[in-house]
């Protein structure tokens, strides 16, 4: 991960620099020829001596304006049955609402749409991913049916083994859910692309999702690796929201 994170270095400060246009921020060196951020002894004592840009920021209305027109008419998909037979018919109808769920219950259309048609826009690239959820969906029937009887659910490790803590077995305190289809927005940021595919995330073979999180929660999502997770300490993290 320390590789990928230095080499999509050039990547995200790109991604940066888009940012500060978009929010308004103009440093000395993008009114400069070279537009690399360089700035010499000689060019700092020239800045008294130049006209003083006055810049008015007309990139963050025109950028509303193009998403609103975006998003004005919500995405759908119709799925053709393969015959005129009644049963096919039902099937794709039914296929269609089960879809319009999947979407509504992510927050497809209002909330990871606009967003992905915002920050694609100003960043130059954003990321959906389609993903297990296994908190979502009706509660599990091993669950539901260890619930009626009064019994605790034993909570186990990937290889099936009850997880202990400080020599006490740990029990699922939590309802257990069967699962379902879930859909989650992330920025450039946290995706880091390998450098063969040229960082072009269609021609990369496997990329890195990064999230920053407490120990605590980091022990909750992961108890078996409990004495292999450290703090991990002078970490940055660039909050593009608040610049």
């Amino acid at each position: 991960v320390d590789y990928l994170l230095e080499e999509n270095s050039a990547r995200f400060e790109l991604i940066r620099r888009h940012l500060a246009l978009y929010k308004g921020i103009q440093y000395w060196s993008q009114g400069r020829a070279d537009g690399k951020g360089k700035e010499d002894s000689d060019a700092l004592t020239k800045k008294s001596r130049g006209y003083q840009k006055f810049t008015i920021n007309h990139l963050f209305d025109l950028t509303a304006q193009r998403i609103s027109r975006l998003v004005e008419y919500k995405p759908s998909v119709g799925l053709i049955p393969p015959s005129d037979d009644w049963g096919d018919k039902m099937a794709a109808k039914s296929s269609e609402r089960i879809l319009d769920n999947i979407w509504y219950t992510n927050n497809f259309t209002d909330t990871i749409v606009p967003e992905m048609a915002k920050w694609s826009r100003v960043m130059g690239e954003a990321y959906s991913f389609v993903l297990w959820d296994p908190d979502k969906g009706p509660e599990h029937p091993d669950w539901v049916k260890a619930q009626s009887g009064g019994k605790r659910v034993p909570l186990l490790d990937h290889n099936g083994k009850q997880v202990e803590e400080d020599g006490k077995k740990r029990f699922i305190d939590e309802a257990v859910h069967i699962g379902d289809v879930g859909i989650e927005y992330d920025d450039p940021f946290n995706v880091l692309l390998e450098r063969n595919g040229k960082f072009v995330f269609e021609n990369v073979d496997y990329c890195f999702r990064r999230k920053v999180m407490t120990l605590d929660a980091a022990h909750q999502l992961y108890p078996e690796a409990k004495g292999k997770l450290n703090v991990t300490k002078n970490i940055q993290v660039y909050d593009f929201e608040r610049m």
